[in-house]
């Protein structure tokens, strides 16, 4: 098929509608488990936080109690804090490792400097109010807002409430991009930070492969091709979230409405919109075909791979045309693969000593290139 020509993939067996239904919450219960004397002891923390936040904001904590407890694959515990019988109404973000703050440091400043953009509007309700920060013990910690809903990954074994659910995510992805949207010219700054910066981290990553020559010689024809296809091109920049996918999205029972957007720790301003975009499409095409990184649906679509029915419809509903077009296509999946992989590389800088992980999800992709 090529690459603008949109097919239907075959209907999802029952044993795939039972694994998506399945799959994330005992992925959840496994890492509490692995965990468990973590959790347990930011738990003991979370009184004297809640002191604080109380200290911090007037807000009254007298009878919350730890609602739920959760250990990210990023090695943060999140507590949720609730009233009895109430919803949560406060969120703690204890992270275990020095990257684990600086992310949350990034979190913060991202959501404050968005907080104060008056062009977002009502957008501001998507969006977790941070109330407090500080350290317990040698423990930092992030307390914000709680916001409503349950995570979009939730209702992907629902064909019909997962559809609502990234059509309306579509639909809020694209307000905020109008909301924050300024015309430009892609200048050497701009270029050197979309490519020059992630190909500097995935060249120091990829060092001691062992076709490190040939592996930078073809990192150098992406970025001179880059370049080319971008310098003195006028385009579309705004803010963008830079992990938009369906774990990071809330959404009501029933897909129908999203209620917010957490984790802004990859976000930045004078972005390109189809970042945030693919990232939401190749995510859940991954989880929809059970592969465990995107290194596959990379290879499809790097190789002329056509949209599905399906994700060819969410991107007209964000107006997109560039991901159809495949020469734009392209650019903008080397621009979205180069991003992803930096942020990769930075988060698990182990990766890159595990040549196995590289061979697969790196110089494989590089082939497709």
């Amino acid at each position: 098929a090529s690459p603008g020509r949109p097919v239907i993939l075959p209907i999802r067996s029952a044993t795939n509608h039972l694994s998506l239904r399945l799959l994330p919450p005992v992925g959840s219960t496994w890492r509490r488990w692995i965990h468990r004397r973590d959790l347990a002891r930011t738990s003991e923390l979370v009184p004297a936080i809640l002191s604080m936040v109380e200290d911090q904001t007037g807000m009254p904590f007298t009878l919350a109690r730890v609602h739920r407890t959760a250990w990210t694959p990023t090695g943060v515990v999140v507590i949720s804090v609730a009233q009895p019988g109430q919803p949560p109404i406060v969120i703690l973000k204890l992270p275990q490792s020095p990257a684990g703050v600086a992310s949350l440091e990034r979190h913060a400043a991202t959501l404050t400097a968005l907080f104060a953009d008056s062009r977002l509007g009502d957008w501001h309700t998507l969006l977790p109010r941070p109330l407090a920060r500080g350290e317990i013990d040698g423990q930092f910690f992030l307390a914000e807002e709680a916001l409503p809903g349950r995570e979009a990954r939730f209702l992907l074994h629902d064909p019909a409430a997962s559809q609502r659910a990234h059509e309306c995510a579509v639909a809020g992805l694209s307000r905020l991009h109008r909301c924050t949207a300024s015309a430009i010219t892609v200048d050497g700054e701009l270029l050197e930070r979309w490519v020059g910066r992630p190909l500097a981290i995935i060249r120091r990553s990829s060092a001691l492969l062992p076709q490190s020559t040939n592996v930078n010689r073809h990192l150098q024809e992406i970025e001179q091709h880059l370049r080319a296809e971008l310098l003195g091109r006028a385009v579309q920049v705004g803010w963008i979230h830079g992990d938009f996918w369906v774990s990071n999205l809330l959404v009501t029972g029933d897909g129908s409405r999203l209620t917010g957007v957490v984790d802004w720790d990859r976000s930045a301003p004078n972005a390109l919109a189809a970042h945030d975009l693919l990232q939401l499409l190749i995510q859940t095409r991954r989880l929809m075909t059970r592969r465990p990184e995107i290194s596959e649906v990379m290879r499809e679509l790097l190789s002329g791979g056509a949209w599905t029915l399906r994700e060819h419809r969410l991107i007209e509903a964000g107006n997109l045309s560039e991901l159809n077009d495949p020469d734009d296509r392209r650019v903008m999946l080397l621009l979205y693969w180069l991003r992803y992989l930096a942020n990769y590389l930075t988060q698990y800088p182990e990766r890159a000593s595990d040549q196995d992980w590289m061979a697969m999800h790196f110089e494989d992709v590089l082939h497709c290139v």
